[in-house]
């Protein structure tokens, strides 16, 4: 199945061909929106379900020591983490209200991809947000369309805003899913690329 994925700074949405022209999926309470939020009992919680339950791609140093640590952690602190521990869209925000104490909440993952003098730690980490993410609404697309998402196009913001904007456009250039190129502008681009069964981001 062949898509289109606005990875959007407040909201995502998956869309199909059909009968000559795009068509919304519903990603979430019906609705075709869902808003870029993710919650999870811890930080590490976010890296551990992402690589043991929902068996995404480790390919990096950085990402397989990410992993370790939120393991240990994640152990020390006796926090269970299981494939329901991250949370998306409004069910996150309602998650995160009811005790914002005890709740990691992410607004926006993808506007880290264009941030300045990131570690390579750092970058690990934004890594696993941005396809925990990802592997979400792909599951919920593909439990729409009741068959296996295999190709899609994707885009990247425009222009990213802030400060060193121009160096933070070129950063996040450097970022690909796994292992075909992502196209360069969502507004120009036409291409589509493969995808394996979970999308993951790399440096390149």
């Amino acid at each position: 199945m062949f898509i289109g994925f606005d990875y959007g700074t407040a909201n995502c949405s998956v869309a199909v061909m059909r009968d000559q022209g795009p068509e919304l999926l519903t990603l979430e309470n019906n609705e075709p929106y869902l808003p870029s939020m993710l919650c999870a009992p811890t930080r590490e919680a976010v890296s551990e379900c992402l690589h043991r339950h929902w068996q995404g791609a480790n390919r990096s140093e950085e990402n397989q020591q990410l992993l370790r640590r939120a393991i240990t952690f994640n152990r020390e602190e006796d926090i269970p983490v299981n494939g329901d521990s991250v949370l998306f869209g409004l069910q996150a925000l309602a998650h995160y209200i009811e005790d914002p104490e005890e709740v990691y909440f992410v607004r926006s993952p993808k506007s880290f991809l264009g941030a300045n003098g990131l570690k390579p730690q750092q970058i690990a980490l934004f890594e696993d947000l941005v396809c925990a993410m990802m592997f979400h609404i792909k599951r919920q697309a593909e439990g729409v369309l009741q068959t296996s998402i295999e190709q899609a196009v994707i885009g990247r913001p425009i222009n990213f805003q802030g400060t060193g904007g121009e160096e933070a456009n070129q950063q996040a250039q450097g970022f690909c899913i796994v292992p075909h190129n992502e196209p360069v502008s969502k507004r120009s681009s036409s291409s589509s690329n493969r995808l394996p069964p979970v999308w993951t981001l790399k440096r390149r």
